[in-house]
């Protein structure tokens, strides 16, 4: 029995029906990214040509920066975009840009994912979409994209943060495992069958 096994039958909570196996005739096609996001662009920062999801560009109230995790993208935040969008689409602006070695975002030394090199990406990336901002931000992170998006914000070069939201993030451990990200990165797979197989896999 795993731990969370145990600790849903220590506290009498139903446990989640087990995943189906892969034959069960489930849909694993990728959804199109414009079921959450109103635009996708490159946008060309030092050495690196980012994929930005976003929606709302072109409102004037606070902006929502999502950062993801390892391994992920910008469209691990497709569902809370869109809700977040959806609240107030006359005034929000949300980007999920896919980082550093992530997603469709391309450059050179993609493989270096230290601390300061992730800070600079960020605040560079935001600069250039929003230069002289004035707008209220909040800065959303999760798991390494939490360590990130602390680190940028404490060192105040992203002026006008109004919130800070951290998910699933210790930050120690956080900081201690930015140094192994680039082998979790590179034991992926390199290649697979088709995009389903890849859904599947990651599921």
């Amino acid at each position: 029995m795993d731990l969370r096994q145990t600790i849903f039958k220590a506290q009498h909570i139903k446990l989640p029906p087990l995943e189906q196996s892969e034959t069960d005739g489930k849909e694993w096609s990728p959804l199109p990214w414009s079921l959450y996001f109103e635009t996708q662009r490159t946008v060309s920062v030092s050495d690196t040509n980012f994929n930005v999801y976003a929606s709302g560009t072109d409102n004037s109230g606070p902006i929502f920066v999502l950062h993801h995790g390892a391994g992920h993208s910008g469209l691990t935040f497709g569902l809370t975009s869109k809700h977040i969008y959806n609240s107030d689409p006359q005034s929000y602006t949300v980007v999920a840009p896919d980082f550093r070695g992530h997603g469709a975002t391309t450059g050179n030394n993609q493989n270096d994912l230290s601390l300061d090199r992730m800070v600079d990406d960020l605040v560079g990336l935001f600069d250039a979409l929003f230069p002289n901002n004035r707008r209220e931000v909040v800065v959303v992170g999760h798991s390494m994209g939490g360590a990130i998006a602390a680190h940028a914000v404490s060192s105040k070069r992203i002026q006008n943060v109004r919130g800070l939201v951290l998910i699933d993030i210790v930050e120690g451990s956080a900081m201690d495992s930015l140094p192994s990200i680039p082998m979790f990165i590179n034991a992926r797979p390199q290649t697979f069958e088709s995009v389903e197989s890849a859904i599947r896999w990651h599921i």
